[in-house]
């Protein structure tokens, strides 16, 4: 998680000319009581909130605490799960609305006020991309050699997969794939034929080492979250995905839906959501499921969702072979940095001399 600018808040909003914001939120703090004072982080623009708004401003501040970083919708099903906004009903999508439309405000609001850091909310639906830049040639090497890493996962007997609805999440995912070296498939709705022919040719390798492939799919449950696993598996078969019988004798399914299902929803009190009226894939949802609501993946507390993610993957991996696996990266990455240090010293070296040859002839 990124961190503030490397100065005080006060002296920031000073740089930035906005000092007289911060000694208003400062002030409103002091008052309220309830808010760090002075503000713990820097102050856009100073907000003195309503009564009404204290206990979902109180809630927010400590969760973002605990998860540290969390998407808006993410507050709004975690505000909801302790009672202090409405569960909305089938016949209740207008208040869903209103009350998301709340959570999106208060948010906005407070990190503008210093209340909350900006870098705790996070949007991985918009980016903006450019060549990663760095100081000097050494820097580069020390990155690149830091996130070395073997292919843990090559002779297992599986090689496993994780599907992603919802591309918002995949920093929730990521924490868990990561840490087994699992390749992660934020599909962003259902995925596109360029990504599956992508997947397609990396399960058809792994099963060329003798891997039975697993693809484990997590999405919504609605018409059309709850579709996206057959439609997949439908096209990694047309792509030539085939499991031979020595690898499966008795179960060829390739992708596993994992969540969200009707009994996670009655198990975890998540938001029930009312379906669109006009979907297509209504029906064939309910004689599938047996319900007729919705429930967006992004209700259940991020951390119970990693423990989902873990589980899962735990069924098809050996963890104590990966954690040997790390290790043994870990040293070798300290080894090789250990050698490296003369060179990066010669380096250092060398590039002095280069802009003190410069400097003297006024380059």
């Amino acid at each position: 998680m990124k961190s503030e600018p490397n100065y005080s808040n006060d002296e920031f909003n000073a740089r930035r000319g906005w000092r007289n914001q911060w000694a208003k939120q400062l002030n409103i703090n002091s008052k309220l009581g309830f808010l760090p004072t002075p503000p713990v982080h820097p102050v856009y623009g100073s907000w003195r909130p309503e009564e009404s708004l204290f206990d979902l401003i109180k809630a927010v501040l400590g969760i973002v605490e605990k998860f540290k970083i969390l998407t808006v919708r993410q507050v709004y099903y975690q505000l909801v799960s302790m009672g202090l906004l409405k569960r909305t009903t089938e016949k209740e999508a207008g208040t869903y609305q209103k009350q998301y439309g709340q959570t999106d405000y208060i948010v906005k609001r407070m990190r503008r006020s210093g209340m909350i850091s900006y870098y705790s909310i996070v949007d991985d639906t918009r980016t903006a991309l450019r060549v990663q830049n760095y100081a000097s040639i050494e820097e580069c090497l020390r990155i690149a050699i830091d996130k070395f890493r073997t292919d843990w996962n090559v002779d297992d007997r599986y090689y496993v997969e994780v599907f992603l609805e919802k591309r918002a999440l995949w920093r929730v995912f990521w924490d868990v794939t990561n840490f087994y070296n699992i390749m992660l498939v934020p599909c962003g709705g259902n995925d596109s034929d360029t990504s599956v022919h992508r997947a397609a040719e990396r399960l058809k390798n792994a099963i060329h080492r003798n891997q039975r492939p697993e693809v484990l799919f997590f999405s919504d449950l609605d018409p059309s979250g709850s579709s996206m696993p057959v439609e997949i598996e439908s096209r990694l078969r047309m792509l030539g995905v085939v499991i031979p019988r020595e690898l499966d004798s008795e179960d060829t399914k390739i992708v596993q839906e994992i969540a969200l299902t009707p009994e996670q929803v009655e198990q975890y009190d998540l938001v029930k959501l009312p379906m669109k009226r006009d979907d297509q894939k209504k029906e064939s949802f309910i004689r599938k499921h047996g319900v007729d609501f919705c429930c967006e993946l992004d209700a259940l507390n991020p951390d119970v969702l990693k423990g989902m993610v873990n589980y899962a993957i735990l069924r098809y991996v050996n963890a104590e072979k990966i954690n040997s696996h790390r290790s043994h990266d870990r040293l070798e990455v300290q080894l090789t940095l250990q050698e490296l240090e003369p060179a990066f010293k010669r380096l250092r070296e060398g590039m002095a001399e280069v802009q003190h040859y410069e400097l003297a002839r006024g380059v």
